[in-house]
């Protein structure tokens, strides 16, 4: 339903800026990286994601967006988990675990994009996507406002990105949730 994907975008949005915001700290802090070579890994890992985004929109085609939304939730939750777990000690499962995660944030975007209109009545369509891009900017605004506030409060990388985790887990429990009672 229009709810459950609005609500899946939104928890999508603020994961992925909410790396945008940890990602460096933690590579300052980690690797003393300088902010010019943490931008260049930023960039590289959105530009790949930016790519992968246009074949993923191809690939719908042949796959269900069913199974691609799945398979982005995963990926995304997969992503988290090598950033809190591997990312202190090693740059390779830190940049592993950034890309998992934008290659996810891009296509589920794509698909989430693709399946509001189907989900709205055309009478409703404006008043529906407006409402949809403004769940995303709230989205985007609370992922680095809660994993700032978690950061300040702990100090700890992992466990703000544990928490994002969390937050994919019900994201992915709202996908399944919602899937089962569209097939009833």
């Amino acid at each position: 339903s229009f709810n459950r994907l609005i609500l899946i975008s939104f928890i999508n949005n603020a994961a992925a800026v909410a790396t945008l915001f940890l990602f460096p700290l933690m590579m300052n802090r980690a690797f003393h990286l300088s902010a010019v070579r943490i931008g260049f890994i930023i960039c590289m890992v959105s530009i790949i994601s930016f790519l992968i985004s246009f074949m993923i929109r191809k690939t719908a085609w042949f796959m269900s967006n069913e199974k691609l939304m799945f398979i982005s939730i995963v990926m995304q939750l997969i992503g988290f988990c090598v950033l809190a777990f591997f990312g202190m000690p090693s740059i390779i499962m830190a940049i592993i675990g950034l890309f998992l995660i934008y290659s996810s944030y891009s296509t589920l975007t794509v698909i989430i994009n693709l399946e509001i209109p189907q989900h709205l009545e055309r009478e409703k369509a404006a008043m529906g996507l407006g409402l949809y891009n403004l769940i995303n900017f709230l989205g985007m605004s609370f992922g680095p406002s809660m994993s700032s506030r978690i950061l300040g409060i702990y100090t700890n990388f992992a466990f703000v990105l544990q928490s994002f985790a969390v937050l994919l887990i019900v994201s992915l429990l709202l996908f399944l949730v919602g899937r089962k009672n569209s097939q009833l």
